[in-house]
């Protein structure tokens, strides 16, 4: 078994069903969601992995949602999938992000190469040029020792729960420093916190290349 996760997002279940079938075969992690909104919901908890995204979906268009995830693209790289093969379709997909863009039904070759490309892709979420700069970071923004190891925690993409366990501290108490960390900074989402991070840091196209223009 890879341990990569794929996140298929589709709302019609007998397609998420199926595609999920197939990422299971080729042997990645799967987890569905039904719904974009979902997604983007438990998108900071989530682990990096290959983005598979339905292009029409009741909530939220698939452009909408690569366009609402660039902060994190190089984290979460996604694949447009669609059942209508409209040329302009394809070219927004990848104007907005998106890597690839596959034609329903997907066939499983396809979606391997997709899959194994988008994962290459995929970086690590704290460089070491970064990594020295977060103590300078937090004494500039007040933040405490315990505010700083829970920031350096969620930019290595680890959950409260890793934090907690990293720390041997409860969860609630990573909760509870987090809470405070991220008003200090005045953000209230991981995206958000990791463009102040990088603004104001490194400067350059790594780890985040699209955060700068970053829409959620």
């Amino acid at each position: 078994m890879n341990a990569s996760p794929v996140y298929i997002i589709d709302d019609e279940q007998e397609v998420r069903t199926m595609t999920s079938s197939m990422v299971q075969e080729l042997g990645y992690l799967n987890h569905p969601f039904a719904t974009a909104t979902d997604f983007l919901d438990a998108l900071q908890h989530l682990k990096p992995g290959c983005v598979l995204v339905d292009l029409r979906m009741a909530d939220m268009s698939g452009i909408d949602l690569i366009r609402a995830t660039s902060a994190v693209r190089s984290s979460f790289p996604a694949i447009l999938m669609t059942g209508f093969a409209e040329v302009g379709n394809a070219v927004e997909a990848m104007q907005a992000g998106a890597l690839d863009v596959l034609q329903k039904p997907v066939d499983l070759e396809r979606l391997d190469g997709a899959i194994t490309t988008a994962l290459k892709t995929l970086v690590p979420r704290i460089a070491p040029a970064l990594d020295d700069q977060l103590p300078a970071f937090a004494e500039q923004h007040g933040l405490t020792k315990r505010q700083t190891a829970i920031l350096r925690g969620l930019v290595a993409g680890n959950s409260n729960k890793q934090i907690a366990a990293d720390l041997s501290i409860s969860t609630r108490t990573v909760e509870m420093h987090r809470a405070g960390m991220m008003a200090k900074l005045g953000v209230n989402s991981l995206p958000a916190l990791l463009r102040v991070l990088v603004t104001e840091t490194v400067q350059t196209a790594e780890p985040f290349p699209r955060l700068a223009r970053a829409q959620r």
